[in-house]
């Protein structure tokens, strides 16, 4: 009963600290918590009042208060916090989209080049779409190449999402579309995951690319029909006489060939 008294007065001062936030109460963060629980509850005995308040840590309420976008509560608590916790809330900030948050945190002078089991700042912001915080990220010295846990740069997250805003972004910046030393360069991989608009704003951009990609896609399309289809739709030029295929033979000398080009899958798929 204890515990659950606790919880709800601490989630009761999580949700109105607007009102402490700008009180013009000369005491500390921990006597306004009292105060509050005093007004809240009638409370009077300063012992009971301190037993109250500390299971619930400034780190937690910081937490919560940067779960639920209390931008006033983190102000005050921000500079207590380690930055392990920093690391975790800036994510939880962009994930929710709380772009004053993020910006409160990273003022801090948190390094934002890490990558955490939900991922790395830019990257997630660059999922998401949120330009404003990709920006924030980029002025506090963001790297472009910088991999989550999952092995994959925020360019690539963009590319996931169809956020070519901020793909746009990136080259804008002065990012090199053709730097990134990965198995698969952007364009390619645009392509590979049918996002037209993205392929051609990247060919616009000067994205390079060589035979052997375009070969390798074409080896594909008769397993990924729509590769064929997405090619068409681009500003890619790829020889429509291909040939894909060969002949086997047998012990007895006997040989079967397989050809196929993509006249024949268009028109066996009805493109």
């Amino acid at each position: 009963m204890f515990k659950y008294i606790v919880t709800l007065i601490c989630f009761w001062i999580i949700n109105i600290g607007y009102i402490y936030a700008n009180t013009s109460i000369n005491n500390n963060f921990e006597d306004k918590i009292k105060d509050l629980i005093i007004k809240h509850l009638s409370i009077k005995e300063t012992i009971s009042i301190d037993k109250l308040v500390e299971p619930y840590s400034t780190e937690k309420i910081f937490f919560h208060a940067v779960s639920y976008g209390h931008i006033d509560i983190v102000k005050q608590l921000v500079k207590d916090i380690n930055m392990k916790q920093l690391r975790e809330s800036l994510n939880i900030a962009i994930i929710n989209g709380y772009d004053n948050i993020a910006k409160s945190i990273i003022k801090q002078g948190l390094k934002v080049n890490y990558s955490i089991d939900s991922g790395t700042p830019l990257g997630i912001a660059s999922s998401k779409g949120n330009l404003t915080i990709v920006k924030q990220l980029l002025d506090a010295g963001a790297k472009y190449d910088i991999k989550d846990n999952d092995n994959k740069m925020p360019i690539y997250l963009a590319i996931d999402n169809n956020q070519l805003n901020i793909i746009k972004h990136f080259i804008k910046s002065g990012i090199d579309i053709n730097s990134f030393k990965t198995p698969e360069t952007p364009l390619i991989y645009a392509l590979k995951n049918g996002k037209v608009d993205i392929t051609n704003f990247l060919l616009e951009s000067g994205a390079k690319y060589n035979n052997s990609d375009l070969e390798g896609l074409m080896r594909l399309y008769s397993d990924n029909h729509s590769i064929l289809k997405d090619l068409f739709q681009t500003n890619i030029p790829f020889d429509v006489n291909y040939v894909q295929g060969g002949c086997s033979c047998g012990s007895s000398g006997e040989c079967y060939c397989d050809y196929t080009t993509p006249i024949h899958t268009a028109l066996r798929i009805g493109l």
